[in-house]
């Protein structure tokens, strides 16, 4: 057997790592719907949100950024529990042999060949069986976007930041919901190569070592989606700060713009 250096190990690693995962997004394009599925996860999440929200509420947690914070959290764990189940039922009939994964499973297949006849160069175009002999396609495209509303005139320095901040907060939720969707078959993509395959695919590399051999979907998990919760989540506790700061007496969207009502038309009176 050739010893290969650890330059060399890496790259086929690499090379491998990629193409598996574009034929895993072949695959789920072809077997399954993940942008619909994608969907009903980040409703599901935004659901969560609210739900944990309105508990907090009524647990006696009023301060709503210090809430919303803890929903954003919330909401954040619910997310990667349903990663968690969707990898489960999905690697389970991947790893069982269903008809529509047999492409998906030659990838680890030919994958270990290739290490057991050594680590030849992938320099110069060299394909795979496995994959599509077609030019491919950019993995990583921006998600979707989505602006504000309009308000009231004469508005007051506290009331426009605050209608500043709830305005980013709506437009980043937007677009985190728009990324999440339409990455949604390249992340589940990644999740099934290391959360399933990987350990498969790895085990039968020379010196590799013991943590390679466990798939871990978690940190893949988090690579992919923590930044976008984590950038609404700011922005959604910058503006509940924003909104206790302005009403305090409030424990809602509803309380602080019932505040506002009632500060401006106390301004409009003679």
């Amino acid at each position: 057997m050739n010893s290969p250096d650890s330059a060399q190990e890496a790259q086929v690693r690499a090379t491998l790592r990629e193409r598996t995962v574009q034929s895993l997004k072949e695959y789920l394009q072809q077997a399954d719907y993940p942008r619909l599925q994608m969907t009903m996860m980040v409703t599901l999440t935004c659901l969560s949100g609210f739900i944990a929200s309105w508990l907090l509420m009524n647990l006696g947690l009023a301060h709503l950024g210090w809430r919303y914070g803890v929903a954003v959290l919330a909401a954040y764990g619910a997310f990667l529990g349903m990663l968690r189940v969707w990898l489960h039922f999905e690697g389970r009939r991947l790893q069982l042999g269903s008809p529509d994964a047999e492409d998906a499973v030659d990838a680890v297949d030919v994958g270990s060949d290739l290490l057991d006849d050594g680590l030849p160069s992938f320099r110069g175009g060299a394909q795979l069986p496995f994959l599509p002999q077609s030019p491919q396609a950019p993995l990583h495209a921006g998600g979707g976007s989505s602006g504000g509303g309009g308000f009231s005139f004469d508005l007051d320095g506290d009331e426009l930041v605050v209608v500043v901040l709830v305005i980013a907060a709506l437009a980043a939720l937007a677009a985190a919901a728009g990324y999440l969707i339409y990455q949604a078959p390249s992340i589940f993509a990644d999740l099934m190569f290391d959360g399933v395959l990987s350990a498969g695919l790895y085990r039968r590399l020379k010196n590799v070592r013991a943590a390679d051999e466990a798939g871990e979907w978690l940190p893949t998990a988090l690579k992919r989606t923590a930044w976008p919760f984590a950038i609404v989540g700011a922005l959604v506790v910058a503006a509940g700060f924003a909104m206790h700061g302005y009403a305090p007496e409030a424990r809602s969207i509803g309380g602080v713009y019932a505040h506002f009502e009632g500060r401006d038309a106390g301004a409009s009176e003679p």
